[in-house]
Order: structure tokens, then C-alpha cells, then sequence
């Protein structure tokens, strides 16, 4: 069994966040202006956490590693005016 989990991110360029060891991360998406990702974390009674490093990038921001980055989604703020890209850093 499996459960799906979410977790409410900051608007930061990049942020440590903490998550079960075994979790795969699904998607981003807005819930009531403020950014969250979902993940998959299999139902069992104890896990370990691991801390795993997020980057979030507006559109046309450079970043000089972007190819080594695991591409997590695209999520909108402000009426779509802000538009950002969400990497997990590997």
C-alpha cells in the first residue's frame, strides 16, 4: 500500500526540504496561492527522512548546472504573471 503525501514549498531560488527516504516526488501545483508538491511514500510503519535540495527558477533565469537538475513541474502565481520551474538538485 501507498499513500500520497503533500508538502508546502517557499518561493526561495533554493530550499532544503525533508522528506521520507523512499518518496517519489509526483508533481507541483498551486492549493490556495501557495505551492506544494505531492509525493508517493509506501504505507509502512517507520521510514528514515532525507533532507533533498529544491530549486525554483523564474522563466528566463540562467542557471549554470540546469542539465543535471531532475525537472519536477511548472506551477503560475499572481494571475499567471509569475512563472517558475521546480528542479530537485541530484
Amino acid at each position: 500500500m501507498q499513500k500520497i503525501w503533500k508538502k508546502q514549498l517557499k518561493i526561495h531560488k533554493s530550499q532544503i526540504i525533508e522528506l521520507p527516504d523512499n518518496a517519489k516526488i509526483l508533481c507541483v501545483q498551486i492549493q490556495k496561492g501557495i505551492p506544494c508538491i505531492w509525493f508517493i511514500v509506501p504505507q509502512v510503519e517507520s521510514y528514515g527522512m532525507a533532507k533533498r535540495k529544491i530549486l525554483c527558477l523564474e522563466t528566463d533565469e540562467q542557471w549554470e548546472t540546469i542539465s543535471e537538475l531532475k525537472y519536477i513541474g511548472t506551477f503560475q502565481m499572481m494571475s499567471s504573471t509569475e512563472v517558475f520551474h521546480l528542479f530537485e538538485e541530484r
